[in-house]
């Protein structure tokens, strides 16, 4: 368990990501959200009335917390296995269904539950806009190097002659 803390931690403190940081921002709160969400799951367990309704969507809870968790901070074996994650509006559709889930009496699941659903519905209309697929995420190490093939210099070619200042008419 301490390993896991320990990698979860190493992830979220490379989480600016220059020109992404309100991806970043959301990002972190999602995982401290699902952090919630988990830990409700564990302490309904605990203090909650046992039937099984409870005892099912509760473990559901907790595996489900994991899950977002490990998808916000990009772990890759994780987005192949569950590619519909790898997408706007898979992860989106998913949160929205989680965070649903979620709510329940105290504040803090209404909380923690609105917030994975709000978050879902960004990611859901963020899909008409943008590609379908995810960038990486602003936690994966890949995200903060930069290579040259992915952002090629600029000549000037191919800067338009009102740019230039020159004229072609």
């Amino acid at each position: 368990m301490v390993d896991l803390t320990r990698t979860v931690a190493s992830h979220a403190l490379r989480a600016y990501v220059p020109g992404k940081l309100t991806r970043s921002v959301l990002s972190i709160l999602c995982i401290i959200s699902a952090g919630v969400i988990g830990a409700v799951g564990v302490v309904c367990f605990i203090f909650c009335s046992i039937n099984p309704r409870n005892v099912i969507i509760n473990i559901y809870l907790i595996i489900f917390a994991v899950l977002i968790i490990l998808s916000e901070l990009g772990f890759s074996f994780l987005l192949k296995r569950f590619s519909f994650l790898d997408t706007f509006f898979g992860r989106g559709v998913f949160y929205i269904f989680v965070g649903l889930l979620a709510v329940d009496t105290h504040w803090f699941q209404i909380l923690a539950g609105v917030f994975v659903a709000a978050y879902g519905l960004v990611l859901v209309f963020m899909s008409f806009f943008v590609d379908s697929k995810l960038s990486k995420s602003p936690f994966s190490r890949q995200d903060n190097t930069q290579s040259n093939e992915s952002h090629p210099a600029t000549t000037d070619e191919s800067i338009p002659d009102r740019i230039q200042g020159t004229s072609n008419v």
